[in-house]
Formats: C-alpha cells, structure tokens, sequence
C-alpha cells in the first residue's frame, strides 16, 4: 500500500501548521468493511505551496495502490480541478476508484 497514514474517526493527530497543504487520498474500504472509506494523508509530508502539492497530487494519482482492485490491470487519471484528480482502477472482475485532493489545514480541535 503506501507510507501515509489512515485517518481513523475519533483519533487525534499532531497539530500540523497552519498555511501548509497536504495530499490526501480518499478511497474504498475493502467491500464492506467499516468505515466505508477511508483517508490516507502525508502528515510527515506537508507542502508551503500549492503548487508542489499539486505535483504530488499529480504523482500518487499514478502510483497510489489501494486495497481493491484485485489483480489490477490498468488506470485512467482524470484532472477534475486544479486540486482533485480521480483515477478509474479497472481490476481482473470489477472496477475502482479513487481521489487525490490537495487540501490546506485550516486547523482542529
């Protein structure tokens, strides 16, 4: 899979600064586990501008490996906004799909 840690609901995260971006990667769980999806997000990697998250962005919408398909045989990556992209996994007998977003912290609490 990948070296980003699963944000999990209920669990608290380092405060990260403010005025930074992160490349966070929205995906399927698994058929029917709990919760239904899930977000990855690079807390060790976080971006002063948008531009170079963008480019990471850009970059893991080609090279992410999600928990489902099995048996991958291709992608299709679409540039949906100039922050989300969405790749089309099609598996051995069904098809998947992710998201890749730049966000920026804003804060939490």
């Amino acid at each position: 899979m990948t070296e980003f840690p699963v944000y999990e609901p209920g669990q608290s995260s380092q405060p990260s600064p403010e005025n930074m971006f992160y490349v966070l990667v929205e995906f399927s769980n698994q058929g029917s586990a709990k919760p239904p999806t899930l977000i990855e997000y690079g807390v060790e990697q976080a971006f002063p501008s948008l531009e170079q998250a963008q480019q990471e962005a850009r970059r893991i919408a080609f090279e992410f490996e999600p928990p489902d398909p099995f048996s991958p045989q291709g992608r299709q990556v679409f540039q949906t906004h100039d922050r989300e992209f969405v790749t089309i996994i099609q598996g051995a007998m069904s098809t998947f799909h992710f998201f890749t977003r730049v966000g920026q912290y804003l804060g939490g609490s």
